[in-house]
């Protein structure tokens, strides 16, 4: 990069690549997304839920991002599951992420699973 451009007039970094696995612990089904949950690619974090049979977490250590799409699909998915009598919980990610379910004032009231629980080799 040109040192004299400035910072502003700089394109952007590109975003992470979003990756998405799902695995079974024997006890949670664990999606576990990287990279940003966001409008473009919620709809695949929705599928993913929804496919889950039992009881299912969502993995938010590789997630770099959450916009309000990501986080409706949280709200909706809690909802859901306590109405179909399964358990719904989130992996604790980055401070960035969980800010943002603060904000929104649900952060108390989802269940948290803890990372040893959801396998994988994600950070906390």
């Amino acid at each position: 990069m040109d040192p004299g451009i400035p910072r502003s007039a700089r394109p952007a970094p590109p975003p992470p690549a979003f990756d998405l696995t799902v695995r079974d612990t024997g006890t949670w089904i664990v999606v576990a997304p990287t990279g940003d949950i966001d409008i473009a690619t919620v709809d695949r974090v929705r599928s993913a839920l929804r496919d889950a049979k039992g009881d299912a977490a969502l993995d938010l250590r590789e997630v770099t991002f959450l916009d309000t799409s990501g986080l409706r699909v949280i709200i909706q998915e809690d909802r859901r599951a306590r109405e179909e009598g399964r358990r719904f919980a989130l992996v604790a990610g980055s401070p960035e992420v969980l800010r943002v379910l603060e904000i929104a004032g649900v952060a108390d009231r989802l269940d948290r699973l803890d990372p040893a629980d959801a396998g994988g080799g994600g950070h906390a």
